[in-house]
This record gives structure tokens, sequence and C-alpha cells, in this order.
């Protein structure tokens, strides 16, 4: 129930943190200006930003991923003093639908911080400007933890939305095929917008 929204917010976070230095920090220190002025196209650097971006945060949300899967349980029964049955088990085709889902979430959140970025002149000012953004992510992680029902087909087609729900019916088994080829295009296609 919790993880969906853990690693949407990491994901979202990690890119935040840096996407916010990569645009709008190197504007802040004139280094922006050399680059723009170099024999390469904008859409160059700008492509280059994202996916240097995506890569950083996609590995930093594997590495959260992994180590909650890993130790949860641990901290769980810890706390309780107790050992509360908890066990999280990925079949080899979980796993490759949550790495597929995780390289376009984190292409997406990329996009969005690059995108926002562009527009402030320090990072400081960056950091405002992606704060609403970051609310609205944070808000519609934390609805899916208390979605009793299946939701339906038509709603994997929310930008952002989508993608807590579809993490949330991987990790219980419970997405379809459509539902999360809807959430895969769907991302892409607002992260290529």
């Amino acid at each position: 129930m919790m993880m969906p929204y853990f690693v949407t917010i990491l994901l979202f976070a990690g890119a935040m943190g840096i996407g916010t230095d990569m645009v709008a920090g190197e504007k802040e220190r004139g280094t922006m200006a050399s680059l723009l002025v170099s024999p390469v196209r904008r859409s160059s650097i700008v492509l280059g930003k994202v996916f240097a971006l995506m890569i950083i945060s996609g590995v930093s949300a594997v590495v959260y991923v992994a180590a909650m899967v890993i130790f949860m349980p641990q901290m769980m029964g810890g706390f309780a003093g107790e050992d509360l049955g908890i066990s999280l088990t990925l079949t080899p085709g979980q796993i490759a639908m949550l790495a597929v889902l995780l390289i376009l979430v984190a292409f997406l959140y990329s996009a969005i911080v690059v995108m926002i970025s562009v527009f402030a002149k320090s990072v400081k000012e960056a950091s405002t400007y992606i704060t609403p953004a970051y609310i609205v992510i944070l808000m519609l992680g934390l609805s899916t933890m208390f979605t009793t029902e299946a939701p339906a087909d038509w709603v994997y087609a929310v930008p952002v939305y989508n993608i807590t729900l579809a993490l949330q019916g991987i990790l219980t088994h419970e997405i379809t095929a459509l539902q999360y080829v809807l959430t895969l295009v769907v991302t892409l296609v607002t992260g290529g917008v």
C-alpha cells in the first residue's frame, strides 16, 4: 500500500534536487551561456540534460526500491517487536514491468523538472516553482493509499495518478495488460510533450 507512494515521491524528489541545479544552477553560475554559444543544437542540450537527470534519478529509485523490498519486513517486525508477516516477493515478470515503468517515470519527472527549471533564474527560484508540482504528486500518491476498490481502466489514462495505480497493481498482482500499456503510453507521451 505504501510502496507506490514512496517510489513516486522519492523519484520526484531525487529529480527535483539535482534537476534544479542542472538547469537553473547553470544559469545562476553563468555556465549555461557558454553552453548555448557552442555549436550544438539547443534541443541536444535539453535532451542531454533530461536523459542525464533521468539516469541519475532512475538509479536512485532502483536503490530505494531495492532497499525497501529487502529491509521493510525487518524494520516493521523490529518496530512492533513481533513478526507481522510482511513479505514482498516479485516474479521476474513483475520486476521487468517495474523496471520499464520506473524508466518511463524517471523520464517524465526529469522532463517536468527540467521544463519548470528553465523558467527560473536561480536554484532557489526553481525550487519554488517546482514545489506545487511536488505537492500535486504527493497528493496523488497519497490518494492511492486509501483506495479500496479496483479503479476503472480509463483512470490509467490520467497522467501521474496512473503511475501510482500501476505500481500498486504490479505489486499486488492486480494490473491488467491494458492498464499497464495505457500507463506506459500516457507516461511516455506526457514526458515527450
